[in-house]
């Protein structure tokens, strides 16, 4: 089961965009990492790689971890007709567990492409979000309506909504208290 997070952690270290759009929210994250980065800000995290091929299930997309840029392909080829999850377990996991060691390493702000299914039920990067918050690190995440209800419980009143523009999220994470030193 994933760590509590910390009632200590100031209420608006979790940001998230809600919206039911794919793609535009993707580009935005991908943006923002972009722009923090260049800043010489430490950005750790998930975004959105490779958006899925016209035709393929949604849900094919790959994933570049940040900083160092490798790509995880977090679907399941379960090939035509196929209705069950798609989701590939180990490969989302691997994901996490490279995520975890580098915010241990000193992340300055988290990105999660979608606090998704996974996340709802306590898994996927429920418990590396834990982690950057117990760490005092910003963490940014998409949630689309499927999900809004379970991420507001996992959140405890700690989460601020966020206008879907990245100079808005840029404005929030300037907001920020530098991360506490491990």
């Amino acid at each position: 089961m994933p760590r509590e997070i910390n009632a200590t952690v100031p209420f608006s270290m979790l940001g998230y965009i809600h919206t039911a759009t794919r793609g535009r929210p993707n580009a935005i994250l991908s943006e923002v990492a972009a722009r923090l980065t260049a800043q010489g800000v430490r950005v750790t995290g998930l975004v959105q790689f490779r958006a899925p091929q016209t035709g393929a299930h949604p849900c094919d997309m790959e994933l570049m971890c940040l900083p160092g840029g490798q790509v995880f392909s977090i679907a399941q080829d379960l090939g035509r007709g196929a209705s069950g999850c798609r989701m590939d377990i180990g490969s989302l996991e691997t994901a996490v567990a490279q995520v975890e060691r580098e915010i241990a390493q000193g992340a300055e702000v988290l990105i999660v492409n979608k606090f998704g299914a996974q996340e709802s039920k306590g898994h996927g990067f429920s418990a590396a979000i834990a982690q950057a918050l117990d760490r005092g690190v910003p963490v940014i995440t998409v949630v689309n309506p499927l999900n809004i209800e379970a991420f507001l419980r996992f959140a405890d009143g700690m989460a601020t909504e966020l206008t879907p523009e990245a100079d808005a999220i840029m404005a929030w994470v300037a907001q920020k208290p530098a991360a506490t030193p491990t």
